[in-house]
């Protein structure tokens, strides 16, 4: 079973084990791309946490964003 993309890109940074300037962003960008895919409403009829589902998804892209917008 492969890493998490997210979790494979934090390594691969903070070792610095990249094999191009923005593979982990790539990697971060495909883990945001799933969590959207989860937060779709049709995934999510009957889901009784949806709504902090959907705070816990804004979060990861905020800080996401922030951090490489300072990179």
């Amino acid at each position: 079973m492969s890493k998490p993309q997210s979790r494979s890109a934090a390594r691969k940074e903070l070792l610095d084990q990249a094999l191009s300037p923005d593979e982990c962003e790539k990697l971060y960008e495909e883990s945001l791309w799933c969590l959207y895919a989860l937060q779709d409403d049709l995934l999510q009829e009957d889901n009784p946490f949806l709504q902090e589902d959907r705070e816990t998804i804004a979060t990861c892209a905020f800080h996401f964003l922030v951090h490489h917008r300072q990179n």
